[in-house]
Order: structure tokens, then sequence, then C-alpha cells
């Protein structure tokens, strides 16, 4: 298993029957969301959730995603999802661990680059705003 960085935020779920695919495993899709959902939650965790986000100025969007499948998660399978940052200043850029804990194998790994923009206008960023810098390295 993986060391994780001190700072990762990592929860658990539980792959839900809805899920599932016609081949009886995760459908690859879902993946995103549950990455997804550690990413807000390490926003969360440093005062950045969409509201406060909002309150900023700022909206955060999706540049590019990647996802590697190692193992398959089935129903009911318990599994970890961690997620954390490895780049802030231009852009955001996180990385993703998705760790089985029924069988004790790692799923899958991936990483996200988000740009900045401003929310009124849609512009973009080219430096990630200071207040976004100074919670994120809080």
């Amino acid at each position: 298993m993986k060391t994780l960085p001190a700072d990762a935020v990592s929860i658990e779920l539980r792959a839900p029957f809805h899920d599932v695919d016609t081949l009886r495993v995760v459908w690859h899709g879902h993946y995103v969301k549950y990455v997804e959902i550690a990413r807000m939650e390490y926003m969360r965790r440093k005062r950045l959730s969409v509201p406060e986000l909002e309150e900023l100025g700022v909206m955060l969007m999706v540049a590019q995603t990647h996802l590697k499948h190692v193992a398959p998660l089935r129903h009911d399978d318990q599994f970890r999802v961690s997620a954390w940052l490895v780049e802030h200043h231009v852009r955001l850029e996180f990385e993703y661990e998705v760790f089985n804990l029924t069988t004790g194998k790692r799923a899958a790994t991936g990483s996200s680059i988000l740009a900045c923009v401003k929310a009124d206008t849609h512009e973009m960023c080219f430096r990630t705003p200071p207040e976004l810098v100074k919670r994120l390295e809080s």
C-alpha cells in the first residue's frame, strides 16, 4: 500500500448496487464521482467549499482527469478514496488513490487538474488567487 501524504484527505464508501454494471463490477465512470467526493472534502476542510469559493469570486473548472484502473470494485465492497493536492500556484492539481478495504488491494489511482476562473465573467485566472493559496497552505 502506498504511503499517502500527511495532508491527504480520505473518505470511506461502500459500492452501492446501482453503481455496478453488467460485468458485476463498479462501472468505470463512477470512479470520477468517488474521487470528486474526496476532493470536495479536501476543499471543504480548507474552507473552500463551493459557496466559499463563490464568496471569493472564484469558480473551479475541471480541465483534465486521469484514472488508472488496477483492480475492480464490486457491489458492497468497502473502499477508501484519498485525495491530496500536488500543485496550487497556477492551477490546482490533485492526485487520488482508491483502495479496496474489502480485498486489501488498490483499485485505482488518478489525478485531476482544475483551473480557477472568475465567478462573474468565467475568465481564466492565470495564477491561483492569493486568498485560495493562503487557505490551501493553511
